[in-house]
């Protein structure tokens, strides 16, 4: 039986943990950023969490976030600012204040990881506070 080297096992690890979303081998990203987690964190501020680093002018150009409400009135959230933090892979959207227990659609379009892959046009749900 051959022997596996390590470098060979960690390679298989981490495709087995994380799937697809690696490096190539010439060290091209050729994976999209996606969504991880949407979550209110304050009556006016919303946090996007994302699977890996964003490009700072894409992930803070707040024409590439909308937010309104799903059902009834459908009224829409003013977005005053998105800020990328330091490790580049959340984005703080604030807004106007948002109804408590209230359910909003996040749409998301535009936004584009370091090694320039464009995200797929999505929509999270998330629950105002």
């Amino acid at each position: 039986m051959k022997r596996i080297s390590l470098l060979s096992m960690c390679f298989l690890i981490t495709v087995f943990l994380f799937g697809a979303n690696y490096v190539h081998a010439n060290g091209d990203d050729q994976v999209k950023p996606e969504v991880v987690k949407v979550i209110a964190v304050g009556d006016n501020m919303v946090e996007i969490t994302f699977n890996e680093e964003l490009d700072e002018t894409t992930a803070e150009d707040i024409s590439n976030y909308s937010i309104e409400q799903p059902y009834g009135a459908k009224l829409k959230l003013d977005i005053y600012s998105a800020e990328l933090n330091d490790a580049k892979n959340k984005v703080i959207i604030t807004t106007n204040e948002q109804n408590n227990y209230s359910v909003y659609m996040l749409s998301i379009s535009n936004v584009v990881d370091v090694a320039g892959n464009v995200i797929d046009n999505c929509q999270f749900a998330f629950v105002g506070m």
